[in-house]
């Protein structure tokens, strides 16, 4: 079973190292944490950008202590600039091995290489489970989309697996502006999994892309690349229902629009 938690915080310059929030893994493991992501974004000429984050157990003396063991943080945020392009910070997973008993508290720090006094928006996401999910190419594949309401959680919808289902090899989540994107709007959100069929908790994943802002007048358009899997292994039942919610962490003045995928066996 494949599970993710996640971090969300905005982030000012405090401190070089900023403690922004703590991730606890559930008590029934043993697990294996096996990746790691950081998505940061910015608005504003800020001129700074936190460049990387860490992980340091609550509790001293608790295993694992990976130190040290700093994850890089993905997407820029120096030097936006007016009618500069929308900046994308895409989803790129960090690949660890960490083995935790069970129920274990990580606070997460963050570190700031530049000055400024904009704030940014950083995500970060622990991807755990009782083994490392391999990709596999996909049997069939089902989808949802739909305009979902600003800064607070909607069900996008629900999807029936085939009657010949036995697991989900990969999902895949992506929020965009429904209309031209305000000035130092930034976009950040995460999709949760939830089902009556299967014990799917903990289950809140990042969207691939996180979106910056920008400052001044026009702003110029940004390519964002295809949808990538985020491969899981989550064994199914036959017909099993999963009803997928987005929450937007972040302040938008416009209802934006969300797509997600699901690829089974």
């Amino acid at each position: 079973m494949s599970h993710c938690l996640i971090a969300h915080c905005t982030v000012k310059q405090v401190l070089p190292d900023l403690s922004i929030g703590q991730i606890t893994l559930p008590a029934d493991g043993p697990w294996l944490i096996h990746h790691i992501s950081a998505q940061v974004t910015g608005v504003n000429n800020s001129m700074r950008c936190y460049t990387r984050i860490r992980l340091v157990p609550a509790v001293t003396g608790t295993k694992p202590h990976p130190m040290p063991c700093y994850i890089p943080c993905n997407g820029f945020t120096l030097g936006l600039a007016t009618a500069q392009s929308i900046q994308v910070a895409d989803l790129y997973r960090v690949p660890v091995s960490w083995e935790t008993p069970g129920k274990m508290t990580f606070d997460v720090h963050a570190y700031d290489e530049h000055a400024g006094a904009v704030a940014e928006l950083l995500t970060v996401a622990i991807f755990f489970g009782k083994v490392r999910p391999l990709f596999i190419p996909a049997q069939l594949i089902d989808r949802l989309s739909g305009t979902i309401t600003k800064n607070t959680t909607t069900l996008l919808g629900t999807i029936t697996l085939a009657e010949t289902a036995t697991k989900i090899v990969g999902i895949s989540g992506r929020v965009t502006p429904n209309v031209a994107q305000p000035q130092n709007e930034q976009l950040h959100a995460s999709f949760t999994l939830e089902s009556d069929d299967i014990d799917l908790t903990p289950s809140t994943w990042p969207i691939d892309p996180m979106i910056s802002g920008f400052t001044g007048g026009e702003a110029h358009a940004e390519t964002i690349g295809p949808l990538k899997f985020i491969p899981v292994d989550i064994p199914v039942p036959k017909g099993a229902r999963v009803n997928v919610y987005f929450t937007i962490n972040s302040a938008i003045a416009s209802d934006p629009y969300a797509q997600f995928f699901l690829a089974y066996e």
